[in-house]
């Protein structure tokens, strides 16, 4: 079903600042050379695994800044290979913001979200720590490249911490010692570390030890939908209580509890934070092109992102607070992890 987005929705959409904190569509180019500057249409019933977003699709639903994951495959062993995997994904990246620069831009900075309009603003984050093959000075390295942000797990476990699901998946295991150097690392460079996937014993630590906002990029919630996949009621109050933002999957199985769910439930996720710990610490984090067996209906792909703006008026959420929900949230969690940084701290390659 397609939903009707009125004019008032419209208007909303039109100037609030959109934050969608991840998309897979680098990996999507990876496997399959698919070129994120053509227009592109799923052609299979409710949108199921690629093909979903592409910059025109990104302009048409007013998406102003994407967080674009880059993937790692888990077996990848060598770490030169791992490293070789993220450059070629971040080089693709900024290819594309080279030739195209009137649409996209790398945001290195806050400062480079705000300074941007009318243009795609890519965020960059690694998703999982595998990518750092055990070597804490790679997150610098990373950081130099443009990464922005770091996911400690995917669905896979690795020298950080463990998966919620996936390979590897251990509750009784919280972050290793290397998980909390990382978390420190993180900090120190003001890289925004994102808990997405992470188990909840290595979540609530990893949110103790921060002395920044995080993020969750892309997850539900249990208080709606009971998922080993999504974070809990205690989890989302770690996310308040840091100031952070946790990013609502499009998933509908996440979101509404069955692969057809409409987006709906989407929106009720979003209200189910909002009111249970206020506008400031949700946002959109729809996992686009991430291999989801189908988005929900009433959601084709990214051009219809003012649907969500439209639902969350439709159930009586005010419009300062959804303004907040569609990037105002991010954009405050990217400024406080800025600001945090230690800017005269010793590079980690010259310490002893």
């Amino acid at each position: 079903m397609k939903f009707t987005v009125s004019q008032e929705a419209r208007e909303l959409h039109a100037r609030a600042l959109v934050v969608d904190m991840h998309h897979d569509t680098l990996l999507v180019h990876k496997l399959t050379g698919y070129d994120m500057t053509r227009r592109h249409r799923n052609p299979l019933p409710f949108s199921p695994l690629i093909w979903n977003s592409d910059l025109p699709r990104l302009l048409d639903g007013g998406v102003d800044v994407v967080g674009f994951g880059l993937v790692l495959s888990p077996f990848v062993i060598q770490p030169e290979k791992r490293a070789a995997v993220i450059f070629e994904q971040v080089s693709y990246f900024n290819d594309v913001a080279r030739q195209h620069p009137d649409r996209l831009r790398l945001a290195l900075s806050p400062k480079d979200i705000t300074d941007s309009p009318h243009q795609v603003r890519g965020v960059l984050g690694i998703e999982g720590a595998h990518a750092l093959a055990g070597r804490l000075e790679w997150v610098e390295m990373y950081y130099r490249m443009g990464v922005r942000y770091l996911t400690l797990s995917h669905f896979s476990a690795n020298a950080a911490c463990c998966p919620a699901m996936g390979w590897g998946a251990n509750p009784k295991k919280g972050l290793t010692d290397f998980g909390r150097e990382m978390v420190a690392e993180c900090n120190r460079l003001g890289l925004i570390l994102d808990l997405a996937h992470v188990n909840k014993r290595g979540f609530m630590e990893a949110a103790k030890l921060t002395r920044a906002p995080f993020i969750v990029s892309h997850t539900g919630f249990k208080g709606t939908v009971n998922s080993a996949r999504n974070i809990d009621d205690e989890q989302l109050r770690a996310v308040a209580d840091t100031q952070g933002v946790a990013g609502v999957i499009f998933a509908p199985s996440w979101t509404g509890g069955s692969w057809f769910s409409r987006a709906g439930g989407i929106a009720d996720a979003i209200i189910y934070a909002m009111d249970k710990f206020g506008a400031d610490y949700v946002g959109l984090g729809s996992d686009i092109d991430g291999f989801l067996w189908c988005l929900a209906r009433g959601i084709r792909d990214v051009s219809d992102m003012p649907v969500i703006t439209e639902l969350l008026l439709r159930k009586g959420k005010k419009p300062d607070d959804i303004l907040k929900v569609l990037g105002g949230n991010f954009l405050r969690v990217f400024r406080a992890v800025a600001a945090a940084a230690k800017s005269t701290a010793t590079p980690l390659s010259s310490r002893e």
